[in-house]
């Protein structure tokens, strides 16, 4: 950053070291406004300085502003091209890790995290850890990161925002509250801070609050998309359907690279009984979806909804084309299949999806249910007991074994699971 007490000392030096305190200048520049969450302001930056658009450090500082601001595609682009020409930025992995958590690719996400701390380990990287294993519902694993990274440089708000969210996904709001109030502290625009505590309130059943807190996130920061869409789902948690479409409508705007705000829009349509209205939002988001297997998932379901059947199995042999190797979409196609009394072809499906995850639970209880909807419920019974057999504490699975027992006369078999659903939904509540 120039200050004005440097004029005189800059008028003798020598030419060739004024090319260098440039660059200086405008990567420190950068990084400051990136610190100050101005993305806005950090890219304008960047703008002026498109003489350094393919060397790393410009990528890097790029790919971070755009990660801010929703630019998830075109971070990943930047970010990949500066690690092709340096494998070992661990800043480029930390955030090209958080682009992919944000963007539901966990197994890439987690990599690309594990690599950012094995090269370097500092706080950002941890951070980045920490939030790739909250993601994949490794609340502990995530904990210990966060604590590390906060030991390591506990001027940083966002590993205190992160903390607080696991010890609000654990119900203890007082300690998550203590953790955004840390980070509050630390952060030069808050709104962030005023998402969490938002979301907090909700929790705790205080409207009043959660209101006037994400309106906060929306003012402190009305050029990112996450404020609107935070109010969205507060809106919408409040009964508010109109003003939350309006918002993620808004947010959508600012940010359309992002999926999870065409996915929330478009689970609200349906809500609100408006499938034509849900399926225009999920297909406009194509561009940006086309690599998300849910995607194709919610696609085919409003189709469904609809009645369009034909539509929705072209739609499920895109993401079986897409994803040839992936369970889901034998799984799902088979699922519409069933439901459309195409048998051979649902069991095929089923047997496809089963052969890929010998383990997994939907395809084997749907094929169970195929089982017993053509009345042949010893096979059903027998391949439900083997997934009882792989997960014993499923209340599902036992519930249905529950219901074919009953319906087979099998009284005290019946009984048996109903008193384990008992004891299992009882532990639960505890």
């Amino acid at each position: 950053m120039r200050r004005t007490g440097w004029l005189l000392v800059i008028l003798f030096l020598s030419a060739s070291i004024l090319p260098a305190l440039a660059a200086a200048d405008w990567k420190a520049d950068v990084k400051a406004q990136i610190a100050a969450r101005e993305y806005a302001k950090a890219l304008a930056l960047l703008e002026k300085n498109k003489a350094e658009a393919g060397t790393p450090d410009f990528l890097c500082l790029r790919g971070d502003a755009y990660f801010e601001t929703g630019r998830v595609m075109d971070a990943q682009a930047d970010l990949e091209k500066a690690l092709a020409q340096v494998e070992t930025r661990a800043d480029c992995h930390a955030t090209l890790a958080l682009t992919f958590a944000k963007q539901r690719k966990g197994p890439q996400a987690k990599a690309q995290a594990d690599r950012a701390v094995e090269l370097d380990k500092n706080t950002r990287d941890l951070y980045a850890l920490g939030i790739v294993l909250f993601s994949g519902g490794m609340f502990d694993e995530a904990a210990a990161a966060l604590d590390q990274a906060i030991t390591l440089d506990p001027t940083k708000s966002e590993p205190y925002l992160a903390r607080g969210a696991i010890y609000r996904f654990r119900d203890k709001n007082d300690d998550a509250l203590l953790q955004f109030e840390k980070a509050m502290q630390r952060d030069k625009r808050p709104y962030k801070v005023y998402l969490e505590l938002a979301s907090t309130y909700v929790m705790m059943g205080d409207p009043t609050k959660a209101k006037a807190e994400i309106q906060k996130a929306v003012e402190a920061a009305p050029d990112i998309y996450a404020g609107y869409m935070g109010r969205a789902f507060i809106r919408q948690q409040y009964g508010e359907a109109e003003g939350a479409l309006a918002d993620f409508t808004k947010a959508i705007e600012l940010a359309p690279q992002l999926a999870e705000i065409h996915f929330a829009k478009a689970n609200l349509q349906i809500a609100l009984s408006r499938p034509a209205e849900a399926e225009k939002t999920i297909q406009a988001a194509e561009p940006y979806c086309k690599e998300i297997p849910e995607w194709y998932v919610m696609l085919s379901a409003l189709q469904r909804m609809q009645s369009k059947n034909d539509a929705a199995l072209a739609t499920i042999d895109r993401l079986i084309a897409a994803y040839p190797n992936a369970w889901e979409g034998y799984n799902l196609r088979g699922q519409l299949h069933a439901s459309l009394e195409h048998a051979v072809e649902a069991f095929a499906d089923l047997d496809k999806a089963i052969s890929i995850a010998p383990k997994a639970i939907e395809p084997r209880v749907n094929k169970a249910a195929l089982y017993t909807k053509q009345d042949k419920k010893e096979k059903a019974l027998a391949l439900l007991n083997k997934v009882v057999a792989d997960y014993p504490d499923n209340i599902s699975v036992l519930q249905m074994r529950e219901q074919l027992n009953e319906n087979m006369g099998r009284n005290a078999e019946a009984l048996a699971d109903l008193n384990k659903i008992q004891a299992l939904k009882k532990k639960a509540q505890q």
